[in-house]
């Protein structure tokens, strides 16, 4: 049994997890983030002085790049937008995984109209800090030559793991929970959050109704 185990344990993490697919997942949570910044101004995302306390970590947004230029909020959001571009094009993921947690966590620190998705963000760029380290790809969407190290691949696959696992409790309480609200099970609720003053379509997109 311990051999069998042992087997499976090594046929698993002989696969390699430094593809492009792991490439486009990088690509599409840097760019969402960067289309937020680029497409909203800083008054809208950080009215006033960010120092939005992070949930059960208070005092940890001192180290949001919104707090530390705080008074050129402009400056931090043109560096994070030149940051996730960066990341976004796969360019030395190496070097860019910490950056991208780093603006990701800030975002979501600092900026007091996040939602969900901001802050799954934050943990999913967080859990590629160790597939990024042990990246030394020049490009995220070529092909690693060579095979990968027995003990860093494993942990590699622990944090895929922990990956899928939120991602599943994620949605499976997002179905859940839905399932209370009558305007879900009825669908109307479509129609009310396209109209939300803050979430909704925008006036070019209002002839749809």
């Amino acid at each position: 049994m311990y051999t069998k185990i042992k087997t499976l344990i090594r046929r698993t993490t002989d696969l390699n997890v430094h593809t492009n697919l792991f490439g486009i997942a990088r690509s599409v949570l840097a760019f969402t983030l960067c289309i937020t910044l680029l497409f909203n101004s800083a008054e809208v995302l950080f009215p006033g002085t960010p120092t939005y306390q992070v949930r059960f970590i208070p005092g940890l947004y001192k180290y949001s790049i919104f707090h530390l230029f705080r008074n050129d909020i402009w400056l931090a959001k043109w560096i994070s937008i030149l940051v996730l571009l960066i990341v976004a094009s796969g360019w030395r993921p190496r070097w860019t995984g910490l950056l991208h947690w780093w603006i990701a966590f800030s975002f979501f620190a600092s900026c007091p109209i996040v939602d969900g998705g901001d802050q799954i963000g934050a943990i999913l760029s967080f859990y590629f800090i160790p597939f990024t380290l042990s990246d030394n790809r020049k490009w995220h969407w070529s092909s690693r030559t060579g095979k990968p190290n027995f003990y860093v691949n494993g942990l590699n696959h622990f944090f895929l793991i922990c990956i899928r696992v939120q991602a599943s409790v994620i949605y499976f309480f997002a179905a859940a929970e839905k399932l209370a609200v009558p305007e879900w099970k009825n669908g109307t609720v479509i129609y009310y959050w396209l109209n939300h003053s803050t979430f909704g379509m925008n006036n070019s997109l209002r002839f749809i109704f």
